[in-house]
């Protein structure tokens, strides 16, 4: 095993096998670490001979680092031919730490897989084989994640006709569905509601206002406290310089936390339209295929 000193600033999170970061993991490490307890090294690999290090497994324990303000990790060095392989690893070693993955981190790992190009019958053949999955469980994510595909490019078709003036036959083709299961879907009558969830901005900008104007108040109520009690004599000014401190500390988990969010959700978003576009081109290959083949027929 190669192990090697890396700057965490150095090392790249190109991809997530997980959804969101475990808090109290997080909180957990930081923890051992203060205690100065020996942890395993992150993994880190390189991809095709570049001298980008890329972390495989260690997320956690890369976010306790940061906390504490630590700059460079113990690092297990590796070497990949292709991309698939290092999401594979990223999963079976979550598979077999102590926090596995839930189902919808594993659904997830499949749009990875999917997305680098993978086919689907090599997908289920090396996850099965360096996880221990078994092939149909593998096979049943897959599909779900093929089916989710499918289930939003029918939404967007049934918006494209009921909202965007689009014909049944203009839809299907523009989104990659059926014209049969478009109209079906249309029969149905369903009314669409574009204010469903927070995909309203000004709902959620009001939610967000809220809720970060009451985080304002309540802080700004305790730095008034501490005021008065270093005035009072309640507290020394070091007392009252650790309390400051430890709140800057947790303004700025909210920000890291903040960051982590908003970096997952842009790369799954990515992963997704990747994955619906290989898809619909894959669709695409099998209807000139077939098309030629009727030509052959005279038919």
């Amino acid at each position: 095993m190669k192990v090697k000193i890396l700057t965490l600033s150095e090392i790249k999170e190109k991809f997530y096998v997980r959804i969101h970061l475990d808090e109290s993991r997080v909180l957990h490490f930081v923890d051992l670490k203060m205690a100065q307890e020996e942890l395993p090294p992150l993994q880190v690999g390189f991809l095709n001979g570049s001298d980008e290090p890329i972390l495989i497994d260690g997320r956690h324990r890369k976010a306790a680092d940061e906390r504490l303000g630590t700059t460079e990790s113990e690092c297990e060095i590796k070497h990949y031919t292709c991309k698939a392989d290092m999401i594979v690893a990223a999963l079976k070693a979550n598979v077999g730490g102590s926090l596995p993955p839930s189902q919808e981190d594993i659904t997830h790992t499949m749009e990875l897989l999917l997305a680098s190009g993978l086919p689907r019958r090599e997908i289920i053949q090396k996850v099965t084989e360096r996880t221990g999955f078994p092939a149909t469980l593998v096979a049943k994510h897959v599909r779900n994640v093929q089916n989710g595909l499918a289930q939003t490019r029918l939404r967007k078709a049934v918006h494209a006709v009921a909202k965007g003036g689009k014909t049944i036959e203009e839809a299907a083709l523009e989104h990659d569905v059926s014209i049969e299961r478009l109209r079906a879907e249309l029969l149905k009558g369903k009314q669409l509601d574009e204010n469903e969830g927070v995909t309203n901005l000004s709902q959620a900008k009001a939610w967000t206002n809220k809720k970060v104007g009451s985080l304002n108040h309540s802080l700004g109520r305790l730095y008034a406290k501490i005021s008065r009690d270093l005035g009072d004599g309640l507290l020394t000014p070091k007392q009252a310089e650790d309390i400051m401190e430890y709140m800057e500390k947790m303004v700025q988990r909210i920000v890291s936390s903040h960051d982590d969010w908003k970096s997952r959700i842009l790369s799954r978003h990515e992963i997704r339209k990747a994955v619906s576009e290989r898809e619909k081109k894959d669709q695409g290959e099998k209807v000139r295929l077939g098309r030629q083949a009727l030509e052959r027929m005279g038919l």
